[in-house]
């Protein structure tokens, strides 16, 4: 049977030394560790003798034996430290990657995948969000966020390559009932990014014709709501 009386598991506190020592003093720890018992037993009286040479209320150290060498070390209680060494639990950390390293995906059986993809697909995935994503800007519009849904496959032209579409854009692209090329600016009516209610929208050729137009000359857009909305600004 092997005794550290240092914590010594490779983890540091606080960058400094990684050093924990146990306040039972010396002829007393040399007493104990000599009997002859098991380590469980051993564990036990090094703990009380650790308590009872404390000077506080809870004693903040545990002696503890490593499963894999046996070797009986002292660490803080409240870290769930199981081994003496960072080897010992590299070790085990081995002997279970090695049991189930064999199980990877492709282990997998054909119905245990389709659950599996049934389980995360859509509105059933724990982290469904309705399907809708959210871009932030800077800038004067840093607090009006851009939404993008999934785009139909309808209108895959207009998708970026995640498959996502800006909702105000396929909102007019489905009222006109064809995909908008990349020249075409849609416009909010009353300057609000969130607004994406359909009488809220225009559409401009360019970005260079909607720009004109809200400079106050007279553009007509190739699509505005009919009728025309009284928010128009």
């Amino acid at each position: 049977m092997m005794l550290r009386t240092t914590f010594t598991n490779g983890r540091r506190r606080s960058g400094g030394a990684n050093i924990v020592s146990s306040r039972i003093p010396p002829t007393e720890l040399s007493r104990i560790t000599q009997t002859r018992s098991s380590a469980e037993d051993i564990v036990a009286l090094l703990n009380e003798a650790e308590c009872s040479h404390s000077y506080r209320r809870m004693n903040s150290l545990a002696w503890k034996s490593c499963p894999h060498c046996q070797t009986i070390f002292v660490t803080y209680r409240k870290d769930a430290v199981r081994y003496c060494s960072r080897q010992c639990n590299g070790y085990y950390r081995g002997q279970d990657w090695a049991k189930h390293a064999h199980k990877g995906r492709a282990g997998w059986t054909a119905a245990s995948r389709e659950s599996y993809a049934l389980k995360m697909t859509g509105p059933n995935n724990p982290a469904w969000k309705g399907g809708v994503t959210y871009f932030s800007r800077k800038g004067r519009y840093a607090t009006q966020r851009i939404a993008y849904v999934r785009c139909p496959e309808a209108f895959k032209a207009m998708a970026r390559k995640d498959g996502y579409v800006m909702l105000h854009r396929l909102k007019v692209a489905e009222a006109i009932g064809r995909p908008l090329t990349r020249t075409e600016c849609v416009h909010h009516i009353n300057h609000d990014a969130t607004d994406n209610r359909l009488g809220n929208l225009m559409l401009f050729a360019t970005n260079a014709e909607h720009k004109r137009y809200e400079h106050g000359q007279a553009i007509q857009p190739l699509w505005q709501p009919s009728p025309p909305s009284d928010t128009a600004g």
